[in-house]
């Protein structure tokens, strides 16, 4: 099972980065393969963990704040595994390429810790960070011209 959630805690007088870590905290210490990404974290595992581990996140943040929204979007196949990193892929593979996403902005040429190891690959590809951003800024900005 895949399992995509998101668990916002509201009204806190603490800061929210640091909620979201506690319950982060969790998810890293169950050993079941995970994603974080911005808005959400993506779990991997046999159902009755992905729910549980959830369920402990929703209910750590609860103690740290007094309202939570707990999103979660769930694709369960039968017999399907290591589909966290296949479905990506997958998508990879029909492309022909790596896909990248690249932060546009005033952080051009900067590399967060959650992007080393995208800027590695580009680097391994020939491209400096920024040209790749720039690279990356004009195709976005010629599917909305």
């Amino acid at each position: 099972m895949l399992a995509s959630f998101s668990v916002v805690p509201m009204g806190g007088a603490e800061g929210v980065k640091e909620i979201i870590a506690e319950a982060l905290a969790i998810v890293d210490n169950s050993g079941l393969p995970y994603e974080l990404g911005p808005m959400h974290t993506v779990i991997e595992g046999k159902p009755e963990e992905v729910i549980d581990v959830i369920l402990r996140c929703h209910r750590r943040v609860l103690e740290l704040a007094p309202r939570v929204l707990t999103n979660i979007t769930i694709d369960d196949r039968k017999g399907a595994t290591g589909r966290l990193e296949g479905k990506v892929r997958d998508v990879e593979e029909i492309m022909g390429k790596k896909l990248f996403r690249f932060q546009v902005g005033p952080a051009i040429g900067k590399v967060s810790h959650n992007r080393r190891s995208q800027a590695k690959a580009i680097r391994s590809n020939g491209l400096s960070m920024r040209r790749a951003t720039r690279e990356g800024q004009q195709r976005i900005a010629g599917r909305f011209a």
